[in-house]
């Protein structure tokens, strides 16, 4: 898993957490998002990488997640209606 990863499993007898890769933020140019049409985060941490970089998500844009954990990290920033759940 990466640095980063915490979820059930990492919780249960016998296993053991072994961080095969590090998840690092890179510093990206901020776009105009009003030429976007929909985001997709693919993990909690672009979820955070997203908004080190932008306040907010506009309203016009349709957002889509993977994952129960990617929308939790989501609803934790404000984002609980409206977000589609894209099943992994």
């Amino acid at each position: 898993c990466s640095n980063l990863s915490d979820n059930q499993l990492h919780h249960l007898p016998n296993i053991e957490k072994i961080v095969i890769y590090k998840t690092k933020f890179k510093n990206q140019p901020k776009l105009p998002l009003s030429e976007f049409t929909e985001i997709l985060f693919s993990s909690p941490s672009t979820v955070e990488s997203f908004f080190t970089i932008y306040d907010n998500i506009p309203a016009h844009i349709i957002i889509s997640v993977y994952g129960k954990h990617t929308a939790s990290k989501l609803a934790e920033k404000g984002y609980k209606q409206n977000v589609q759940t894209i099943p992994i």
